[in-house]
């Protein structure tokens, strides 16, 4: 009986909080290497585009970090990288210092979950229960951070265009609306 407790408790110790508390959360997102952010140029890639040494598998031994930051543009969060190289060039090097000889991964919404267009149900699905499980994700990162970057400087240049509404595709997103494509110019 004591045996297969310890051994019980030591199988517990190998596991990240998320996956012994919300298992299904745990397997619906990914998490993505501090090493793989840090040698990224922007602008980052959506989740299934990445390459699949971008993610990590976390353990009880990883800090789970979860980034929380504004969308500087409809279609893409940060396609200037500001808040990338906020990550890279002030964040990461006091975690690494803090941490030197730890596994350290990510959600970063963009990167962690299946973006539009999905390409498949299975993408929708995930993207669907990681979205609705965002909450547990947060409880058990080891680390939150709240990132504001500054606003890129962007040509302000009015234009005017006649929009042929059924050229576009629509999807919408909690009180927004995206223009997830169009055939229009």
């Amino acid at each position: 009986l004591f045996v297969t407790k310890d051994i019980f408790k030591n199988r517990e110790r190998l596991l990240h909080p998320l996956e012994l508390n919300d298992k299904a959360t745990f397997e619906n997102i990914k998490t993505v290497k501090l090493g793989f952010i840090e040698k990224a140029t922007p602008p980052i890639q959506r989740c299934q585009d990445l390459p699949s040494h971008a993610f990590g598998r976390l353990t009880g031994r990883s800090i789970l970090v979860f980034i929380s930051h504004q969308w500087l543009f409809q279609t893409h969060p940060d396609p200037f990288g500001a808040t990338l190289n906020l990550v890279k060039n002030e964040f990461a090097p006091k975690l690494r210092e803090r941490f030197p000889s730890t596994d350290i991964q990510m959600f970063y919404d963009f990167m962690s979950l299946p973006q539009n267009s999905r390409n498949n149900d299975e993408e929708e699905e995930t993207y669907l229960a990681g979205a609705n499980a965002t909450h547990s994700v947060i409880i058990y990162s080891d680390v939150i951070l709240f990132l504001d970057a500054e606003f890129p400087d962007v040509d302000m240049t009015l234009h005017k265009a006649t929009v042929e509404i059924s050229k576009y595709k629509f999807c919408d997103y909690m009180c927004s609306v995206q223009v997830l494509e169009t055939l229009s110019k």
